[in-house]
């Protein structure tokens, strides 16, 4: 991987990420005190859903246009950036330290104004929303958590619906229906944040961040300071999340494979700049950019195969079944007789043909043979 810091620039540290999401949140929770009545409530949530009605003709929910930050020591962090994201998108940010991550994900809801250029956030300008409204409508999920210490479990995800005056028995279900969402054990609910785990406590954010039912999600290397094992269930459970509830989400994350596993769309950031912005496998391709190519390398091409599965690129034959009933192998389509399942990913596909000694493997979904996948299919599907 490929190194280029940008001297002089703090944008992308985590101590700024944690500092600024905190002081945003205090002050958004102490400038909008006196702009909690139900009628104001109201009006907030009439005019979000007016915004998000009018987005659900295609037009993007996040859309840098020609977007430009100098901070006053002259550090240009972003430079020139053109970026639509659109409903329902899972994007993850790459890139070097100092690239502009951080400082990009910021100015979505407000924590960093562009110098140049304009942001639009559900087809308004962001200088043009009032920036209470627009946090409360976005939530925000840093590498380190910031629970309030003194608050149960159970109030810290319900704290953004009580400062907006929901009723309680409805702040309530939410809360539940959230921590079954994100498996949070109910018995958690009145523990405080340091009697829980790391894992439990960024679930716990995750629950805070969506408790408003929010429709933008951004996360700022949310899973860094947990351990392995938590991380990949943390990346599986947001996902899922994600996908079933329809939320849009811009995650920054230094972990190529973490960035595949989850982005539906990668942005490649490299001093300021875009300089890739695709598909996983795209990002793969010869003809990308001599940095994109570098920053990827072997790294890029193993995380790859360690988040696609079996299934994503199956071929399906109709009477691989019986063949695999008979035990047999069909020659003239290669088909072999040992199976894998769908769900199983492409490097643990290439480990047990490796193992086995044979070129192709007859893929099962469900208990039932539905196609196979050969060492061909593998190299057809990443040189496409």
């Amino acid at each position: 991987m490929v190194i280029n810091p940008q001297v002089g620039t703090n944008a992308d540290t985590s101590t700024n990420a944690n500092m600024n999401a905190n002081s945003s949140g205090t002050n958004a929770n102490s400038s909008g005190t006196n702009a909690n009545s139900s009628g104001t409530n109201e009006n907030m949530n009439a005019n979000m859903n007016a915004n998000a009605n009018a987005n659900s003709s295609g037009e993007p929910v996040i859309h840098f246009k020609g977007t430009s930050k100098t901070y006053t020591n002259g550090s240009r962090v972003l430079n020139n950036i053109n970026l639509a994201i659109h409903e329902g998108e899972f994007v993850t940010l790459l890139g070097s330290s100092g690239g502009g991550k951080t400082t990009l994900l910021k100015m979505i809801n407000g924590l960093v104004e562009p110098t140049d250029g304009s942001v639009y956030i559900l087809g308004k300008k962001l200088k043009d929303w009032n920036i209470i409204e627009l946090r409360r409508s976005i939530g925000y999920v840093v590498q380190q958590v910031s629970l309030f210490p003194h608050m149960s479990v159970e109030k810290n995800i319900a704290y953004t619906m009580s400062i907006q005056g929901q009723p309680l028995a409805k702040s309530l279900k939410r809360v539940w229906e959230l921590a079954e969402v994100l498996r949070l054990d109910m018995s958690l609910l009145k523990r405080y944040p340091h009697e829980l785990s790391g894992g439990q406590q960024q679930r716990v954010a995750v629950a805070r961040a969506l408790a408003s039912d929010q429709s933008i999600l951004l996360m700022d290397e949310p899973f860094s300071a947990v351990d392995e094992i938590v991380r990949h269930s943390l990346r599986q459970e947001i996902k899922e999340v994600q996908q079933d509830l329809g939320k849009t989400v811009v995650f920054v994350t230094h972990d190529i494979e973490e960035a595949f596993f989850l982005g539906s769309k990668i942005v490649l950031l490299n001093n300021g700049r875009i300089e890739f912005s695709g598909s996983a496998l795209q990002a793969l391709l010869p003809n990308q950019s001599e940095f994109t190519q570098k920053f990827f390398k072997s790294k890029g091409f193993a995380a790859y195969l360690n988040v696609t599965t079996i299934g994503d690129i199956l071929e399906p034959e109709q009477n691989l079944e019986a063949e695999v009933a008979k035990g047999s192998t069909n020659t003239a389509t290669n088909t072999a007789t040992i199976t894998i399942d769908a769900q199983e990913t492409l490097m643990e596909g290439l480990q047990m043909m490796l193992k086995t000694g044979t070129d192709t493997l007859a893929v099962r979904k469900n208990n039932k043979v539905v196609g196979s996948i050969s060492m061909g299919n593998i190299y057809r599907k990443v040189s496409e």
